[in-house]
């Protein structure tokens, strides 16, 4: 095989400024500047919320009462651990070790004799350990498991002994209470508010004024962004983005409806100025432009010469003094697969498309890659695949994929069969099975 880069041809391609003008005024479209807006806004947070909470010694005193489980150190087990490995994808031998391994383990156990692997700790309830809690909640001391899986293999563990939750004085948990307190108070104001800003954005549509005045607010202003946002501030957020751009904001003019931006941050934007999309100056873009037209002409180029070099191959021509020119060489594979191969797929899909050659004549063919060069390929010789070399695996993947196409040919005989018989009205695509049969099949 030989790969033509496209790069010699780009640096060949010579452009006026009159080809490069003439592409400018045919694709204009192609080189508008972004839109870009900037609006006023008036953002409720949760912080601003939180910072304004006061709460009484009383308050604390109830909430320290009413929440008592929150304020307690968590209930904790002591347990003798064993884990028995097994790999997620064990075969039926491993499995059936581990098997043994965990009746023995279990039995050395209830005789009240800990394996030399096993290890003894306190397991205290928490959400990394949700699930062994719910099982160690339930036994007695002294009781052993069933063995209970993971992807690391299975665990059997022994009761020891266990703690129940111990209540902390207030005096050791005040600022915790405290804290506890004016965030749950907050949370519910920041609730109230926020459904007061969406009551006043929709009662106030033409202004941000009277929302700031009524609820204490600052009416904040971006700069001009586009589409794109931008990588800190508000209009780094992609909700924050499309609502600037939304018909609502946009072209009504009206507040928009609280936007709520994560992290307890909720804002209710207008339109403050709009800079339309316009054409951008042809200084502007020339160099995209003759970017764009050299790699078009050399993609021509690039075939062009491909396709003289297929058609002299085929025909038995000498070729040398063309490759040499263009620098290019002939890369040989032998004994190449679709499946192993340290050959690009585009390159093995083009050879594996191929016919086989006929006699010693090879078979040739090309074609484009992503990267815009072009590849032609050899195939000297096919190699027929050896079906008794064949795994039992690869085997059974190839019934199933031939069972499938099968399928699949037997159904598209039997609708074409039903079209030609039957009176039938095509629904959707052209190349949809869906069918509507009239009842007088």
């Amino acid at each position: 095989y030989l790969t033509i880069p496209i790069e010699q041809f780009e640096g060949e391609v010579k452009l006026s400024d009159q080809d490069i003008k003439a592409y400018y005024d045919a694709h204009t479209q192609n080189y508008l500047s972004e839109a870009q807006v900037s609006v006023d806004y008036v953002e409720l947070t949760v912080d601003d919320v939180k910072s304004k909470q006061t709460v009484t010694a009383q308050e604390m005193q109830d909430f320290y009462q009413n929440n008592q489980s929150t304020f307690s150190t968590p209930a904790r087990w002591q347990v003798a651990k064993v884990l028995v490995p097994l790999a997620l994808d064990a075969n039926e031998k491993l499995i059936e070790a581990a098997k043994a391994r965990i009746k023995t383990i279990t039995e050395q156990i209830m005789n009240q004799s800990l394996p030399t692997e096993a290890k003894v700790e306190w397991i205290t309830a928490s959400q990394d350990t949700a699930d062994w809690v719910k099982i160690f909640s339930v036994m007695k001391e002294g009781q052993v498991s069933e063995a209970l899986p993971k992807k690391e293999g299975f665990y059997i563990f022994k009761l020891l002994a266990k703690e129940a939750p111990k209540p902390q004085a207030f005096a050791a948990v005040e600022t915790k209470v405290k804290d506890a307190l004016v965030k749950q108070k907050a949370e519910q104001d920041f609730t109230s508010r926020t459904d007061q800003l969406s009551e006043l954005a929709f009662t106030h549509p033409d202004s941000l004024k009277p929302i700031a005045d009524a609820m204490g607010l600052s009416i904040k202003s971006t700069g001009l962004f586009t589409r794109e946002g931008a990588k800190e501030g508000v209009e780094a957020s992609p909700n924050f983005v499309a609502t600037a751009f939304s018909t609502e904001v946009l072209q009504q003019g009206d507040n928009s409806a609280p936007i709520d931006l994560g992290s307890g941050r909720v804002i209710v934007m207008r339109l403050n100025t709009q800079k339309p999309s316009t054409t951008l100056p042809l200084n502007a873009v020339k160099d995209k432009i003759v970017a764009v037209v050299k790699r078009q002409r050399a993609e021509v180029a690039v075939e062009k010469m491909a396709s003289s070099l297929i058609e002299a191959l085929r025909a038995g021509k000498k070729t040398a003094d063309l490759l040499s020119s263009h620098h290019l060489t002939w890369q040989e594979k032998s004994a190449v697969s679709r499946n192993k191969s340290d050959l690009s797929n585009e390159l093995l899909q083009l050879a594996f498309r191929q016919p086989a050659p006929k006699g010693k004549i090879p078979s040739y063919d090309s074609a484009p890659m992503t990267n815009g060069n072009y590849a032609i390929v050899s195939v000297e010789k096919v190699i027929p695949a050896d079906i008794k070399s064949m795994t039992p695996e690869l085997r059974d993947q190839l019934k199933k994929a031939l069972a499938t196409n099968y399928g699949a040919l037997d159904f598209d005989l039997y609708v074409k069969d039903l079209r030609v018989k039957a009176k039938v009205k095509q629904v959707g695509k052209s190349n949809s099975n869906a069918l509507s049969i009239s009842d007088d099949l």
